[in-house]
């Protein structure tokens, strides 16, 4: 009996530092919840929170493992973010990512190679800086959709495939 106690003791003070550890990794990023897909090997964006705001830097890894995905709707219609820095390790940003982010006014892509889910940046009526990966292969229909501040967008010359309404009232269009 004694030995069971001290078994039950030991497990519970586990179960107390790692619950501590998980508090305190979420404490250091607020904003941002990541996921992992063990059996591909690795990390992706889940969701962030509604209160976000200003710059927003994707981590390039967690727990180990490579950030390489940000799912759909993850920042859809969070107003309060201005910039987002997505590291090179991203491969893929899911639909609708950021449509909706009326606040978003820069986005920095470090990466070369990744796809574009559907409207990716829709409705993003002040995104007016984007920095697109260099070896993008595709812009998916309505990725710029009603971003109304896109002056200019240097599209790389990987490019083989704009998508329907990819770029409609974008009205302050000038150069591509």
């Amino acid at each position: 009996m004694k030995f069971l106690k001290k078994g039950i003791s030991v497990l519970l003070s586990a179960i107390m530092i790692f619950s501590f550890a998980a508090v305190s990794v979420s404490a250091l990023e607020p904003y941002l919840t990541y996921k992992v897909n063990t059996s591909e090997g690795f990390a992706y964006l889940d969701s962030c929170s509604t209160s976000a705001n200003g710059v927003v830097e994707i981590d390039s890894t967690y727990n180990g493992y490579p950030v390489k995905e940000i799912n759909v709707d993850v920042f859809k219609n969070i107003k309060t973010i201005t910039e987002v820095i997505i590291p090179s390790s991203v491969t893929k940003v899911g639909n609708g990512a950021f449509s909706g982010c009326t606040g978003l006014e820069k986005v920095v892509f470090n990466g070369s190679e990744c796809t574009f889910g559907n409207y990716v940046f829709s409705d993003c009526t002040k995104l007016s800086e984007i920095t697109l990966p260099s070896a993008l292969k595709e812009i998916p229909k309505n990725t710029f959709y009603d971003c109304k501040a896109l002056e200019e967008i240097e599209i790389p010359s990987t490019v083989t495939k704009i998508g329907e309404m990819a770029f409609a009232t974008c009205t302050a269009l000038k150069d591509f």
